[in-house]
């Protein structure tokens, strides 16, 4: 009978395991937009509300009106108070007049399950109104929020929640985690009931061994020619090339990994690796989070979840990483870790994995600049811990992971000292605080630091 396989760039993968889904032969879309360039703005659903004792040709023309306003930036598509909001839709509640709020209560009856954005221009009572039933969502455990002043803001503010709607879009996963997460994350391990009831986010759990028998299926050339081009852009190398070649054959891999499950990002319990092949995972991450295929590593999966948040609102490659020096005067942090993207900084050394001394990594080197760090979790994956700071030196470090970075926060140190959510924190480029800050407040996350 027919074996069925899928064949990805110049490797011909074995099928799936049994009980696994069917291969995908289409491509997997990997969103990772960006206000300017990454993402285009696309379409918004707008949906008016008014009382009937208004006069209805003053409503429609203040309703042209605003569809004109938001056309400026997005294909308008307009729905009726009884239409059926497509799944995944760009929604803007339009409340044209006051007596509106009735009327959404019993119409709207899916609000809660998304976050409602109140457009009122003041006029014919409407502020009135939304902010009647900006209350009831609120008072209901939704999250919501009130669009209302110049058109310039208004125009801004969109662009924002769009924003934030493609992330939560994308929060949504499925999100695999191969092996589990390693045994030392002893606080940080994520609940898989309290991520899908809280943010509809789908885990896939994938043996280790499916991983392996991919790796070993491949022939030695797989990756062979990523590992060439990361021997000749690097600055140095500590390691052998059979050690960069035999790292980097982990790459198609994982990306069948990631096509075979339709997965939104993926993270790895990778010192099992180490055991069973006798290679490390650090540069195949690497890789891939430069692909826009977020990989984190050591089966974290609140660590995972920040970065796909923290991608999705930067449009730039994430760096998971360990504290590794904190001085509460000047707040001062130094992070370090493996696994950093190519993309996001100015150069990187090849060299072993840190702890094992096997396998390959990337010592990565940065510019001065600003810089971002982020992580979600608790209980209940419903806080967050936020900061902007400046990025001082990337010097190495023989006695830290490979990849060192010196920083100054523009807030104190107390998170780490007094209640972390875990060992491991989020880093991009620039200065993205204000952004990731206004989408942890429009769904109602808790800020610890």
């Amino acid at each position: 009978s027919r074996v069925e396989s899928f064949t990805t760039g110049r490797y011909r993968l074995p099928p799936p395991r049994r009980g696994t889904p069917p291969l995908r032969q289409s491509e997997i879309r990997i969103l990772v937009p960006h206000p300017e360039r990454r993402f285009p703005l696309k379409k918004l659903y707008l949906r008016p509300f008014s009382s009937p004792l208004h006069d209805a040709h003053h409503l429609e023309a203040k309703l042209s009106q605003a569809e004109g306003f938001l056309s400026d930036s997005f294909q308008v598509e307009r729905l009726s108070p009884t239409d059926e909001v497509p799944e995944e839709a760009f929604l803007v509640d339009l409340i044209l007049s006051g007596g509106s709020e009735g009327v959404f209560r019993v119409h709207a009856e899916e609000a809660l399950s998304r976050p409602v954005l109140l457009l009122a221009d003041g006029r014919d009572n409407s502020l009135a109104a939304a902010l009647e039933i900006l209350s009831w969502v609120k008072g209901q455990g939704g999250h919501a929020e009130l669009l209302h002043g110049p058109s310039e803001s208004l125009q801004w503010r969109l662009r924002e929640h769009y924003l934030y709607h493609l992330a939560r879009v994308r929060l949504k996963g499925p999100f695999g985690t191969v092996g589990g997460p390693s045994e030392w994350l002893i606080a940080g391990e994520c609940d898989y009931g309290n991520l899908r009831r809280r943010w509809g986010s789908e885990v896939v759990e994938i043996p280790m061994e499916e991983l392996e028998e991919l790796y070993q299926a491949l022939p030695p050339s797989a990756g062979k020619e990523e590992a060439d081009s990361l021997w000749k852009g690097s600055r140095s190398s500590e390691i052998g090339r059979n050690e960069l070649e035999k790292a980097c054959r982990l790459l198609p891999a994982l990306e069948e990994i990631f096509k075979r499950y339709a997965l939104k990002a993926l993270t790895v319990r990778c010192f099992g690796l180490i055991e069973s092949l006798a290679t490390t995972g650090c540069t195949a991450f690497s890789l891939l989070n430069d692909r826009g295929l977020t990989c984190g590593c050591e089966g974290d999966l609140s660590s995972l979840f920040s970065m796909v948040l923290l991608e999705c609102l930067s449009g730039v490659p994430s760096f998971m990483a360990n504290p590794s020096l904190l001085e509460r005067e000047g707040n001062r942090i130094v992070l370090a870790h493996c696994t950093v993207p190519t993309k996001i900084g100015e150069g990187y050394r090849l060299q072993s994995h840190f702890e094992t001394k096997i396998g390959a990594a990337l010592g990565g080197s940065f510019l001065p600049g600003p810089v971002t760090l982020l992580r979600v979790g608790g209980p209940r994956m419903d806080e967050f811990f936020l900061a902007s700071g400046e990025l001082l030196d990337s010097q190495p470090d023989p006695n830290l992971c490979r990849t060192r970075i010196n920083l100054r926060l523009n807030r104190s140190l107390d998170y780490f000292f007094e209640n972390p959510l875990g060992n491991h924190i989020v880093v991009v480029p620039g200065d993205q605080e204000k952004r990731v800050e206004g989408f942890c407040r429009l769904f109602n996350l808790r800020r610890r630091g």
